[in-house]
């Protein structure tokens, strides 16, 4: 009879690795959905302010570049721009009687040297757009 109390109490002292495995896995789950519903509720005294923008089309601000200027401006935001992103695009953008665009890419493991030349023409707004007119890769 001691034999048979002994071998009960063993199954009962002995711990199923599932059942431990379930119910840490559903506190966990629960502990989530507090913590979720918790931060959501609280979230929601942010204020949020918005700013009048006006558009109007009477702000206007005329600029005169010699091409020298627009040299260096261009090369300074596209320093700018280059050094804040991830580096992959590497270009430089120069203004001669054509704006030339010059960089290489890496294509198929190796990289190609490229330019492309624009020829600018100036709208009735005052925008400046750019028409390209040769594209080269290699050397």
């Amino acid at each position: 009879m001691n034999a048979l109390m002994t071998d009960r109490n063993r199954n009962r002292n002995r711990h199923n690795p599932w059942k431990i495995a379930f119910l840490t896995l559903i506190s966990v789950i629960v502990i989530g959905m507090i913590g979720l519903f918790v931060m959501i509720r609280f979230s929601g005294n942010d204020q949020v302010s918005t700013l009048d923008v006006n558009t109007s089309q009477d702000q206007t601000v005329a600029v005169t570049m010699n091409k020298a200027q627009l040299n260096n401006l261009s090369q300074y935001y596209l320093n700018k721009v280059q050094t804040q992103g991830n580096g992959h695009a590497k270009y430089h953008f120069e203004v001669t009687n054509q704006g030339i665009v010059y960089g290489s890419i890496k294509l198929l493991g190796s990289t190609i040297d490229y330019s492309l030349a624009f020829t600018p023409k100036v709208l009735a707004n005052g925008n400046v757009e750019l028409h390209a007119t040769k594209m080269a890769l290699g050397k």
